[in-house]
């Protein structure tokens, strides 16, 4: 099972990046507190509604359930880099929830918080 949650703030808001299908990949920096120290994860996730990504802004409290990928990519000739980046599933923030739907569906689900 390869399953990640990660809660925190946003370190920064989010960066919103065009995919070669034509679709958007947004990538989040969460800010998560643990025993000794902070760690500041990468998260991306696809196809985002705009609503959401009002609300994913610096400080913002989000809680990001997903799944980790590993990955290696050329940076210069003969430089090799790796890096490890939560892709999100679930994205949960004041106001809301996002979730990303199954893969056998083009769209996405956003569920509104109740207003109290």
């Amino acid at each position: 099972m390869n399953k990640v949650e990660l809660q925190g703030k946003l370190a920064r808001d989010c960066h919103i990046t065009n995919t070669k299908k034509g679709g958007k990949m947004y990538f989040l920096t969460v800010k998560a507190t643990r025993e000794g120290g902070t760690d500041f994860l990468p998260v991306k996730a696809f196809d985002v509604p705009e609503t959401v990504t009002a609300a994913l802004t610096e400080g913002a409290d989000v809680h990001v359930i997903g799944r980790l990928q590993a990955g290696k990519y050329d940076k210069e000739a003969k430089k090799q880099l790796y890096e490890n980046i939560v892709v999100a599933e679930e994205i949960k923030f004041a106001g809301g929830l996002w979730t990303a739907a199954p893969f056998s569906a083009p769209a996405v689900t956003t569920v509104s918080a109740a207003n109290n």
